[in-house]
């Protein structure tokens, strides 16, 4: 690939020479929109995992937007490098401006589809008391009328501790059954989700698949914590907006513990991750731009993928916006009659 390219770029360079001097950046030294084209090029084409399973020509990629890299003036890089990353329709991959925005060159259609179909708000009208919030603001938890636990996870992000996860689940102890909730979780760090799932199990269990250079990684089992093992039947809400590490949760719920349902829609489908301890996926451009973009392959446990392919739930059951506009969450009512059912 590297000596297509190459060999491409020389022949792109003699063009432009040869007919669009002014095309050249030369009257700006410091400008490195041609170095950021490259490296970020290069990059994608020595980490991403997924070339061949989206039938993705890299190369040509490069063919067409090398000559609009070389016009740009300024930050109209941003705009080049946005949409030949589109090429790998992946919804983790992002450009960071210097003002820390991320810049996203491909959303997910599922979650286009279901980014009006939840809205948090409308949970606490199915509860009599009011629902309570964890201290890094991210949980929120309540008992239902039902005698049926609800939790709440709007995120699975590194920089938060789950410290109060155990607590949550002692407030759950005389539940006959548990909702948890990761419709519009975007995903996060695997830590947190194990900091989850440890408390559904008594024993430790397998890790789904993750692949790194096309090479199986030996990744540790998840083992079991909390304060005691919830073993009344659970239902784990998804949708479109259930993301990344949403998406393993689910996968782990769905295959490794037993008394849990998936209900809801289609997932995301973003298996990307990464593997670097010195970058973390985040690569700073010649000119001091940062790009993130993931090296993992993660797989669900049958070692299929589910990059742009999604988890299914085990009851499909869709929301619409309507329906939100409504002042009803399907979802949930479904979830609540599933588990009363149960008793």
């Amino acid at each position: 690939m590297k000596s297509t390219r190459l060999t491409l770029a020389l022949f792109l360079l003699f063009l432009l020479a040869a007919g669009c001097e002014k095309m050249i950046i030369s009257e700006n030294p410091e400008d490195k929109n041609l170095e950021d084209f490259e490296t970020a090029w290069e990059t994608a084409s020595d980490r991403y995992p997924y070339f061949e399973l989206k039938n993705v020509d890299w190369d040509a990629c490069y063919a067409n937007y090398y000559p609009l890299a070389a016009a740009a003036r300024g930050d109209e890089i941003y705009t080049v490098l946005l949409d030949m990353f589109a090429c790998l329709e992946d919804g983790h991959m992002y450009i960071e401006t210097e003002g820390g925005k991320q810049l996203t060159p491909w959303t997910p259609p599922r979650r286009t589809k279901d980014i009006y179909a939840f809205n948090a708000t409308l949970i606490g009208t199915y509860f009599n008391e009011e629902i309570l919030l964890d201290d890094e603001g991210i949980m929120n938890y309540q008992v239902l009328p039902q005698n049926l636990g609800y939790l709440n996870i709007s995120t699975f992000a590194g920089k938060y501790k789950f410290s109060s996860i155990s607590l949550i689940f002692d407030f759950f102890v005389n539940t006959s059954g548990l909702i948890v909730d990761i419709r519009h979780n975007y995903g996060g760090d695997i830590k947190n989700v194990d900091k989850l799932i440890r408390n559904f199990i008594d024993k430790p269990i397998p890790r789904n698949p993750y692949y790194f250079e096309y090479e199986q990684l030996e990744m540790d089992s998840i083992q079991p914590g909390g304060n005691y093992t919830y073993i009344n039947p659970v239902v784990v809400l998804i949708n479109g907006v259930s993301f990344s590490s949403s998406e393993i949760a689910s996968e782990i719920f769905k295959q490794q513990i037993p008394q849990a349902t998936l209900i809801g829609d289609t997932t995301g489908g973003g298996s990307l991750g990464y593997l670097n301890k010195y970058e973390n996926g985040d690569f700073l451009l010649p000119s001091g731009k940062l790009m993130h973009i993931g090296n993992l392959d993660v797989r669900k446990y049958n070692n299929e993928t589910f990059e742009n392919i999604v988890i299914l739930p085990d009851i499909l059951y869709p929301q619409t916006e309507a329906d939100v506009s409504a002042g009803n969450d399907k979802q949930l009512e479904f979830a609540i009659q599933f588990l009363a059912s149960k008793k």
